[in-house]
């Protein structure tokens, strides 16, 4: 799925019949969803460790610092959107500080996860893009129709397909030993 197909879809869950052909045009339509599609990206990345968008990296030693703590560099640059670290028995730690130069903890080693900034749609799982496309209605929603009510509606389905994407995310929509309904139905073989 592109930023485009995105968009359009955002704007077809709102019941808006214009299409966007190029984000850099000046219609309404075109400047909302260029103006607020970084701000729904940023708001569902970083809303979990997502299946093939998550980095690993580590083990890192620390730089043992006066006050008993470990300053990290930043384990996959600043730019990522969500990271968290263990340590050597996979407990997750506490990262006390984090700033430009890199990050602070009490443990003297540590493996990180990251949840990079992933630009591209195509990269994403389906249900990652089918919660954008929810959050971006949900952003552009009172601008572009100017009611509460559809503003509303549209926060409350982004809620419901962010709860979704993460549910797929732990795969939590699949009981052991059962087939996985919810992704037979979506991969158009029909509930069983």
């Amino acid at each position: 799925m592109t930023t485009l197909e995105i968009c359009n879809m955002a704007l077809s869950s709102l019941g808006h019949e214009r299409r966007v052909t190029d984000l850099a045009a000046q219609t309404k339509e075109a400047l909302l969803c260029s103006g607020w599609f970084a701000t729904a990206r940023r708001n569902v990345l970083s809303a979990a460790f997502w299946n093939g968008l998550t980095r690993r990296a580590g083990p890192f030693d620390g730089v043992p610092g006066a006050d008993g703590h470990f300053r990290y560099p930043h384990p996959c640059g600043r730019g990522a959107l969500k990271t968290e670290a263990v340590d050597a028995l996979g407990r997750p730690a506490d990262i006390l500080a984090a700033d430009r130069d890199g990050l602070t903890l009490e443990i003297p080693c540590a493996v990180f996860r990251v949840m990079p900034d992933a630009e591209d749609p195509e990269d994403w799982p389906h249900t990652v893009a089918a919660a954008a496309v929810a959050e971006l209605a949900a952003l552009i929603a009172y601008p572009l129709t100017g009611q509460r009510g559809v503003a509303a509606d549209a926060r409350a389905a982004a809620r419901d397909a962010l709860s979704r994407a993460r549910a797929w995310n732990a795969d939590l929509t699949r009981r052991h030993g059962e087939e996985n309904r919810y992704a037979a139905a979506r991969g158009a073989e029909g509930w069983t």
